[in-house]
């Protein structure tokens, strides 16, 4: 089984150590933004193929800037995040 990873605080690091503290706006209140994301895993290649990935992560942080969230990252920081 794979190990269950995320992106928190500038680094990838397993999900177990990426905590947020019980005053976190976002958990109090609600904020958020939320978009999903399709991929489909290629045996033959070992690698997950991910669907219109640009586009999703443009949706994304038009949401973030409707909400004033602060995202410091482009939409291809953000891709390239995803193919590591």
């Amino acid at each position: 089984m794979s190990k269950s990873l995320a992106f928190f605080r500038g680094k990838i690091v397993p999900s177990q150590e990426a905590n947020l503290s019980i005053s976190t706006h976002a958990l109090h209140y609600g904020t958020g933004v939320f978009e999903g994301i399709r991929g489909n895993w290629n045996s033959k290649h070992k690698s997950m193929y991910v669907f219109r990935m640009k586009e999703h992560y443009e949706r994304l942080l038009q949401g973030c800037k409707m909400l004033m969230l602060d995202i410091p990252y482009s939409v291809m920081d953000l891709c390239k995040l995803l193919k590591i």
